[in-house]
């Protein structure tokens, strides 16, 4: 019993420490968001291409709960039909965001760039419209799907365990030199002793992260853990 309890409890802890990687990203996204910030071409190319590994990571979180961790919960008759709205009002939020993310791969727009002349006013309310709906969302999934609510469906330990051994599936097929690094630098030392060095093995964590993490390395000049670094105080 007190090991099905421990999974529940890691289940909430799990969903909350990938959560607060989408926070902290958009948090970083809207704090640099204008000409102040972002003061040369180079930079600004490095803040789309975060940009772009942000809206990427949300899409396919919520394409893991909708096709993997939803239909699990509805199974045990935990009402889910708020969350998936939200969802697809998120993801046409996105769509704005994704043509902004998309000029990342466009060697023409990404020459064109230019501090100066860039919207970043039009960026950064697209950013916050996203955060508006989408930081209560995650609180809802945190607070409505506690770990006693879950106990109490019926759900069952091994269906957990499927579901986070099913998404992880889902992960390994994303691009390794944007996910991985976005991934990994967005961890609070809390997290990384409690959920990452618990997840992940080590060898992922410490020698193919930092190299993954050459290829883009001017994005990650955005990531949580550097703009830490910077003195930047974020809400999570």
């Amino acid at each position: 019993m007190a090991q099905e309890q421990d999974l529940f409890e890691f289940n909430n802890y799990t969903i909350t420490v990938i959560h607060n990687i989408l926070r902290r990203a958009n948090e970083s996204l809207v704090i640099n968001c204008d000409a102040e910030h972002i003061t040369s071409k180079k930079q600004l190319k490095a803040f789309i291409g975060y940009l772009a590994a942000y809206a990427s990571f949300l899409h396919h979180h919520h394409k893991n709960e909708d096709d993997i961790y939803f239909p699990v919960l509805i199974k045990h008759s935990i009402n889910c039909d708020g969350l998936t709205q939200d969802h697809k009002d998120l993801e046409a939020l996105l769509a704005i965001l994704d043509k902004t993310a998309a000029l990342s791969k466009n060697k023409k727009a990404v020459a064109a760039l230019d501090p100066k002349t860039f919207d970043f006013v039009s960026v950064k309310e697209n950013l916050l419209q996203i955060r508006a709906t989408l930081n209560p969302h995650l609180l809802l999934e945190e607070t409505d799907h506690s770990p006693q609510v879950l106990r109490d469906s019926g759900l069952t330990t091994e269906e957990i365990t499927k579901v986070h051994n099913d998404i992880m599936v889902e992960e390994k097929k994303q691009d390794p030199f944007t996910s991985l690094p976005f991934f990994l630098k967005s961890f609070s030392p809390e997290e990384k002793k409690n959920w990452v060095k618990k997840t992940m093995p080590g060898f992922v964590v410490n020698v193919l992260g930092p190299i993954f993490s050459l290829r883009f390395s001017s994005y990650w000049q955005f990531s949580y853990q550097q703009q830490v670094k910077k003195g930047v105080k974020f809400s999570c």
